[in-house]
Order: structure tokens, then C-alpha cells, then sequence
């Protein structure tokens, strides 16, 4: 069966060499009739009459070419041995398709399901076991893994013809590494969620390794403070044995017939591979015996041929990167399924580009994320090339620039891991890129960009360096600055994939750049993300994918608008799943709205509400007093306290107050002009004001928390104070509005996570309203507070009952003032289901009961006319109503 592509049969006696049994550690059998016998360790196993090295034929009957199935790979951590079938070189984890390990005869679930979870770190989403009386295949999966179906030995060779399609190597890895943004390519037992979390296993086990090492090395040299130059040799040093044993383990060539722990012999070995000078010695034979005590740990390690690129991403993060270089040069490592979705998204207009243009750069490259992705997708456009060819090509086309000398080490390993077996011999250079010229020429030959620049504002000191010697800084941050050096060079036709603070979408500062991008470039996509993103940085970022033209955008031009909440980033990382989802007009990003890019949620109903009179216009808003830093004032100065003291006035400084109906404890505050540093709205007027919280109460919809003090007391800068200057708008009428689902979802919509900023509340629409409107809603939420603020109140029972109805009545009458279509008050209050609304003493997480659809208003849903007409109290009056009449009476109106 051998020649028609199945599983061979072997025959009933195998013999084994002691050369097998030495090179590959496992248990090998003899079949004697319906008897198994064990004949000592060795790669050969036979269970049932079919052996693991009979299933080569099999892998290359379903596309696999010799070269890219690898038996007897060590499974780390273990003593087997597996077979397994990679896509292409390298052959690492990210390559790895299918992969068949025997059991040894065990026919115990769990022992099976371990021997497969031993295997994950191997990345191959499909697992082939081999068990006494068939075959298992397996699902492997980021969490446990599942066992999809058992095939008897007389079924093999069917199984084997059924899955010739769905094995294929192209077929496995496309699922595997591209299924979560083209689901086209979705395989039911593939788990596209594997990758992240193998990747991550890998960088924690490096991570351990260098650690270990370090530490050792560092203890070995004995106590005192390390200098500058030892603390860079150490690193060095332990990197290039770190490259020395991946690439030993991955078999590349020039490093097979060395040994790791031969410390001289293994740096030699990379510098000759990376065309670079080992790490220069520090003198004293202490420090020649803690290398060579480094070089036995590496050595000792485990193997590590399933290492990938994506897997030093972490170890550079999260062990490389010290608190003090992350904070001087704003590193934030681009997570993989960041850079992947954003290299996927180009791939299409990079592909329009001639082979010859394809010139990537990437500046403040780091670990070289991007140009790895960048390599695959170009290897890929250009299969015509030989091997030799396409060596050339990828280091001609690209190219990198970083500050930091260490992350050039990691990118040029990176580089090469991606590129095994070739040489180093990439054009990733130690430079600042902020110096005159060193973007605006690199640019100039570059049609691809990608870039995930530092977020930083520039330190004043870089600004008085760079004012020096006429470099002249024209934005406020970093990342602004490498647009502002770049974007205005690149070449028609070149594209870009950018990372950015969301800041940017917005700021002033940033407006000629966002003007430049919707002018001259086609955006293909804009998304918007939380913080949380980044590792060690709680920044909000914006991804910007465009094209630029010759003649501008056409008028037509559409942008794909994506914006991901915090709830749905773990759908975001394994399915690039979005909270919003639209097409916009390029031409709405406009003169006319000072060019800024940042679309809020609910478009569609700031829509409706952009002819209302704003918040502004009807009172004034601004934020309390700030007092100077701890450094400027005076000695022994009181700024506010518990206690009264000179000069003090009653007032609020924390805004620590749970509910709507209450006020914060009072304090007693200075407001001396020695210790101000800002006054604002801050000083006491004696006339009742809303105080609203200047930090959002939550992360959810529900971010404001307005407070009624009737005595205008003085306040901080964690309140802003609104203080009506309109003749028909009460105090109790605002508080109302702000409390309301329709303030809450603007500050939502138009906000950051981080404050509720004065200028967002003074654009918050206010509804036309007649007196009689406007005396409904006060008179409303008078009775809701005089519920809630009644003495001996118990959580629970009637008054609780009527409390939520009181607050249903005041929400639903402010609702009715903005008079919103349905389906838009519909999806407003939609934002606000499952979560947990701030600042009432009850339990409030939805306006509707749940898997109710019809989109009416909140105003007729709780009243009792509506009540008496639903399915259910009909059901009570008309007992003998059909069942299908009633039904009907609750379907959707959509």
C-alpha cells in the first residue's frame, strides 16, 4: 500500500539498529503474530502491524515534501520522539501542521490526552496518535485538546484518502495563521487561537533560560555594581548563545559540528553566521569561567528547533527591556496578532506593487516584528525565485532603523530564525532616527511602511539637544514626529500600516499630518483600540492603513471604521472580531471638523442630535482649582484637610461618593494664592451647582456621576462644576440630563478611558423643551431622589421596586424631550446592557428584559398601557386564546 500513498504495513518481525536506537531514545517493538515485544529504545515504532516512519509516505501523498517532514523532533519536556509535517522553512512551531507520536501501547484516555498536551508546544494544530489498535486524531487546541475521531487499522487507508484535501499543508497552515481575518479559510478542528498561546509558552521558557543565565553569570562574577561595558557583554554574550542553540537545534548547517557549551567555538560560530565581531571578552579569567558556565547551561537546555520569531517578541518585552530604556525610548513591543492583521490588510494593495518596488521600512523597529511578517508575505508574492534569488531579495528589500543596540541583536535573530538556514547579512542599523535627514531619505525609497513608533512626548532636554543642532521638532510626540519625517517623502503608490496613539486621531498638534493623510492618501481602514494592548504601556492606539495617490482620494473614497471595546479585545485577538464596524466617506474627514478621525459609536444619533443647542450654551462648565506640586509649596502649607484650620473654606476635594442622592465628606480647603496653582471654577459661589467627576466612574457606558450641591461649595480639579445660565434650565433638570443614558453615552462615545474632559461635557446636546417638558423631568427626578434619600431604607423589597420605576420614568421622559427614532433609542440603551450602572443603590443592568427585540421607546415600553397589552397579561385575560395569536403579539417589529 506503500506505493498507493497509505499507511505501509510493515512486516511482522522489524529490526531496529543500535544506530536507531542511540539517535532517537524511544521503545520499539516487535510484532510475532497477534504479539507485541519490546526490543529497547529506538526511533522505530510498529503498533498494530503500521510503524510512524511508514507514515512519510502518507504525509507526502498529502502534499508534504520530504524536506519538510522532520522525524524523531524531540517534544520538550518529554522523551518521545514525534514525526512532523511542516508547511515551509523554517521549520519551527509557526510552520508545523501535522504531527504523529505513538502512545507505546497504553490505551488510557487521560495518559493520551497528556501525551497530546505535551505536544502543543510543537504547534502543530493536528495530532495523529498512534494507539494498539488504530489511530487517534486529535484536535490540538490553546487549552485542552480534543480528540475528534478513532479509526480502526482497517479503516486507515479511507481516512487517509478523506483527508487529502483538508491536510494539506497549505490548507493547515492557512487556517492555522490566517483564518481569523479571511474565514474562508476556517477549518472546523484547526484552532486559530493556538499560535498566541504557543508563542507565549515558548517566549516564558526563554525568558526563564536567559534569566537563569544571566543571573548566574552575574553571581559568578562576584558582588559589586557591574559596569556599563561588563552589563553589555553579559547580555551580548547570553543572546549569542541563545542564537548558537536555537540554531544548532534547527540544524543549520555551519552550526552542526559544533557544541553549545564550547563557549568560544559558538560565538565564533555567530559571528561568523551574522558577518559580526563576537562579544569582545572582559579580561580576567573569573569572567572567561562564568562564560563557559554560561554556555554549559544553554547547552543543557532543552531543544529548541520549535522556536519562532514571534516567540523572542516576548522575550524581548518582558525580559530584555529594562523599566528605565522602555521609558527612555517609549518601547511598546507590537503584539503578533497586531502586526499580523496589520501586514494581512496590505497584503492586497502590496501585491499591486511591482516586485522590484517592494522596499519595506520599518523605523523604531525593535525586535523587527513587522519586517518578519513583511519577509513571509514578500517570499510569498515571488514563488517563481529560487531559493538563492529569494535570499537576495528579502535583504535587499529590507530595512530597519532602531536606537536601541540590544534590539538590533534581536531583530538580526529574528531575521534569521524567520530566514533559516541563510546567514544574517539584513540592513538593520543602530541609529537615531531623529536626525536630519535619516527618515526623509529612507522614506523617499520606501513603498512599504509599517511602523509602531514610541508614544512619548519629547523630554525637554531632547528638544534643547535637537534645538542645538537645528533639528528642528515640529510635534509635541514621537510618533507624530515620524510621520511628520515621512509621510510627505514616500513615493505614489506606497502604502503604510501604521500604529499610532489614538491622541492623534484628534489632537490639535497632529492636525496638518491628518490633513496630509486625507488629501493625499486613500485610507483603507482606521481602528480604534482600549488600552491593554500593549504589555507595559496603557496607551489607547489607532491602527491607519493607506495608500498614498498621485491625484488624492476619489470623492467615492470609502473607509473601513473599526473601533474595539475593552470587553471584546479577546474576540479582537482570535477572530479579529470588532465592537463597531462601518464604511465612512474619506471626505467626512474635512476642514469643516478640523480633519480629525476619531468616529464616535452611535454616529447615527449625534447625528440626529447635531442641531441642539449645546450644554454650553445653557451653563457653565468649567473645573475646580488645582493646587501647586508638593516642590512649590510653601513650607508646611496646608493645601485642604479634615480638619479646620486658618483661612479655610468648606469645600469638596476627592470626589469619593457613591451615589447620585449624596455629596462627597467635606472638607476644609485652602484657597490662598501662595498654594494655587489654578483657580477655574474651583472657589466657592454659594449658589447650587451640579458637581460631576472628572475620572469616569467605570471603564463601561456609564461614566458620569452628577451630584446636586445646593450650597456651591468650592471644589478641586476632580470635579467639574455646571452651573446653569439659562433662565428655563434648573440645577435638578441637568443633573437629570447627565445622569441620563444619553449623557452617559456621549461621554462614552467621545472620551478616552481616561477623564471626562471639560470641553467633551460642554458639546453635550441639550434637548429643545418647552416649561412643561422641562418641569416633567425635574418633578421626576424630585421623586426618585426623595425615594432613594428617605430615612431607614431597606435593600430590597417595595422600595426598591419603586426606586427603579422612579429612575425608568425620569431616564424615559429626558428620552422623550431628544425625541430619537426608536430604533436609534434602541441602540442607545442597547450600549447599556450587562452593564452595572454607577451611583444607584440597587442592582440596574439593562433597560429591557433580556431577548426582548422590538425597538420601542422606553417610554411606552414601561408604561402601563404597554403592560397590559403584552403576550403575557393577555394570556392571563384571554385563557382561550391560540397559542400561535399570542406569539405573534410578542414578535419583533423590525
Amino acid at each position: 500500500m506503500g506505493a498507493s500513498g497509505h499507511f505501509c504495513h510493515l512486516p511482522r518481525a522489524q529490526k531496529t539498529s543500535t544506530d536507531e536506537r542511540d539517535k532517537y531514545g524511544t521503545s520499539v517493538y516487535i510484532i510475532e503474530g497477534n504479539r507485541k515485544r519490546s526490543v529497547g529504545r529506538g526511533y522505530v515504532e510498529t503498533m498494530n502491524n503500521f510503524s510512524i516512519p511508514a507514515l512519510k509516505s502518507n504525509l507526502q501523498t498529502w502534499g508534504y515534501s520530504p524536506s519538510l517532514i522532520r522525524a524523531g523532533v524531540p517534544i520538550p519536556g518529554s522523551d518521545r520522539k514525534a514525526l512532523v509535517g511542516y508547511f515551509e522553512k523554517p521549520l519551527d512551531a509557526r510552520s508545523a501542521c501535522i504531527l504523529v507520536v505513538a502512545t507505546n501501547g497504553s490505551t488510557d484516555p487521560s495518559t493520551a490526552a497528556r501525551l497530546v498536551a505535551d505536544c502543543r508546544i510543537l504547534g502543530a494544530p493536528v495530532v495523529l496518535l498512534l494507539v494498539a489498535d488504530g489511530l487517534e486524531f486529535w484536535q490540538q487546541r490553546a487549552d485542552t485538546p480534543k480528540r475528534i475521531e478513532s479509526v480502526q487499522a482497517a479503516a486507515i487507508s479511507k481516512f487517509v484518502d478523506d483527508r487529502a484535501a483538508t491536510f494539506a499543508p497549505a490548507a493547515i497552515y492557512r487556517a492555522k495563521t490566517r483564518s481569523r481575518f479571511e474565514h474562508e479559510y476556517q477549518l472546523s478542528f484547526v484552532d486559530a487561537g493556538l499560535m498566541p498561546v504557543v508563542e507565549t509558552e515558548i517566549g516564558e521558557q526563554l525568558s526563564r533560560l536567559v534569566e537563569r543565565t544571566i543571573t548566574e553569570m552575574r553571581k559568578g562574577l562576584g558582588r559589586g555594581e557591574i559596569s556599563e561595558e561588563r552589563g553589555r557583554w553579559i547580555f551580548q554574550s547570553v543572546f549569542w548563545l541563545l542564537a548558537a542553540k536555537i540554531l544548532r537545534d534547527k540544524d543549520v548547517a555551519p552550526f552542526n559540528g559544533i557544541e553549545v557549551s564550547d563557549a568560544e567555538a559558538a560565538l565564533a560560530a555567530v559571528g561568523a553566521h551574522y558577518h559580526a565581531k563576537a562579544p569582545a571578552a572582559t579580561a580576567g579569567s573569573r569572567a572567561k569561567t562564568v562564560l563557559e558556565q554560561a554556555a554549559e547551561t544553554m547547552g543543557r537546555f532543552s531543544n529548541l528547533a520549535h522556536v519562532t520569531t514571534e516567540s523572542l517578541a516576548y522575550l524581548y518585552e518582558n525580559t530584555l527591556i529594562s523599566s528605565q530604556t522602555r521609558q527612555e525610548l517609549g518601547t511598546h513591543s507590537t503584539p503578533t496578532y497586531l502586526v499580523e492583521y496589520i501586514v494581512a490588510k496590505l497584503a492586497p494593495l502590496i501585491e499591486r506593487i511591482d516586485p522590484a518596488r517592494r522596499d519595506v521600512f520599518e523605523p523604531a523597529c525593535g525586535h523587527a516584528g513587522f519586517l518578519v511578517s513583511a519577509m513571509r508575505l514578500l517570499r510569498s508574492l515571488v514563488p517563481e525565485y529560487s531559493a538563492d534569488e529569494q535570499r537576495k531579495y528579502l535583504r535587499a528589500k529590507l530595512h530597519g532603523v532602531e536606537k536601541d543596540a540590544f534590539a538590533v541583536e534581536i531583530a538580526n535573530l529574528s531575521l534569521t530564525l524567520a530566514d533559516a538556514p541563510n546567514p544574517n547579512g539584513w540592513d538593520v542599523t543602530v541609529g537615531d532616527m531623529f536626525e536630519r535627514g535619516c527618515l526623509r531619505e529612507r522614506a523617499s525609497k520606501s513603498m512599504i511602511l509599517l511602523c509602531n513608533p514610541p508614544f512619548e512626548r519629547f523630554a525637554n532636554v531632547e528638544r534643547d539637544a535637537a534645538r542645538r543642532t537645528g533639528n528642528t521638532l515640529q510635534f509635541s510626540t514621537k510618533a507624530a514626529e515620524v510621520l511628520g519625517r515621512v509621510l510627505p517623502f514616500l513615493p505614489a503608490g506606497a502604502v503604510f500600516g501604521l500604529v499610532m496613539p489614538q491622541g492623534f486621531l484628534t489632537s490639535r498638534n497632529t492636525r496638518p499630518l491628518r490633513e496630509l493623510i486625507a488629501t493625499q492618501f486613500e485610507v483603507h481602514e482606521i481602528a480604534v483600540f482600549p488600552d491593554k494592548v500593549f504589555t507595559f504601556s496603557d496607551a489607547e492606539s489607532a491602527v491607519l492603513i493607506a495608500r498614498k495617490t498621485t491625484g488624492g482620494p476619489a470623492p467615492e473614497t470609502m473607509v473601513r471604521y473599526r473601533r474595539i471595546r475593552e470587553n471584546d479585545m479577546p474576540r479582537f485577538k482570535n477572530e479579529y472580531f470588532a465592537t463597531l464596524d462601518r464604511k465612512i466617506p474619506q471626505a467626512d474627514f474635512s476642514a469643516a471638523n478640523d480633519w480629525m478621525m476619531l468616529v464616535p459609536d452611535l454616529a447615527s444619533i449625534w447625528d440626529s442630535c447635531r442641531d441642539l443647542p449645546r450644554l454650553r450654551l445653557v451653563a457653565a462648565v468649567g473645573k475646580g482649582l488645582t493646587y501647586k506640586g508638593a516642590a512649590d509649596l510653601p513650607k508646611r502649607a496646608i493645601t485642604f484637610s479634615d480638619v479646620r484650620f486658618p483661612s479655610a473654606v468648606r469645600g469638596f476635594a476627592q470626589f469619593d461618593c457613591p451615589f447620585l442622592h449624596e455629596l462627597p465628606p467635606v472638607k476644609w480647603l485652602n484657597l490662598s494664592k501662595d498654594v494655587l496653582e489654578a483657580e477655574r471654577s474651583g472657589r466657592p459661589t454659594g449658589i447650587p451647582q451640579i458637581l460631576l467627576n472628572y475620572a469616569p466612574v467605570s471603564r463601561g457606558p456609564w461614566r458620569l456621576r452628577a451630584l446636586i450641591d445646593p450650597e456651591g461649595h468650592a471644589i478641586t480639579s476632580r470635579f467639574i462644576a455646571i452651573r446653569p445660565t439659562a433662565s428655563d434650565v434648573s440645577v435638578i433638570f441637568l443633573w437629570a440630563l447627565l445622569n441620563s443614558p444619553l449623557g452617559n453615552a456621549f461621554a462614552f462615545c467621545h472620551s478616552g478611558k481616561r477623564d471626562n474632559l471639560v470641553g467633551m461635557i460642554r458639546e453635550l446636546p441639550v434637548p429643545r423643551h418647552s416649561p412643561d417638558g422641562a418641569a416633567m423631568v425635574a418633578n421626576l427626578a424630585v421623586q426618585y431622589l426623595s425615594i432613594v434619600k428617605s430615612t431607614g431604607i431597606v435593600r430590597g423589597g417595595q422600595w426598591v421596586t419603586e426606586a427603579k420605576a422612579a429612575l425608568l420614568k425620569m431616564d424615559a421622559a429626558v428620552l422623550r424631550l431628544y425625541d430619537l427614532p426608536p430604533r436609534a433609542e434602541r441602540d442607545l440603551l442597547n450600549l447599556f446592557a450587562g452593564h452595572e450602572r454607577s451611583g444607584v443603590p440597587f442592582t440596574f443592568t439593562r433597560y429591557y428584559e433580556e431577548g426582548f427585540r422590538p425597538a420601542i421607546p422606553l417610554s411606552l415600553y414601561i408604561s402601563d398601557e404597554y403592560a397590559r397589552t403584552t403576550a403575557a397579561a393577555l394570556s392571563a385575560r384571554f385563557r382561550t386564546a391560540p397559542a400561535s395569536v399570542l406569539r405573534a403579539l410578542g414578535e419583533d417589529d423590525e
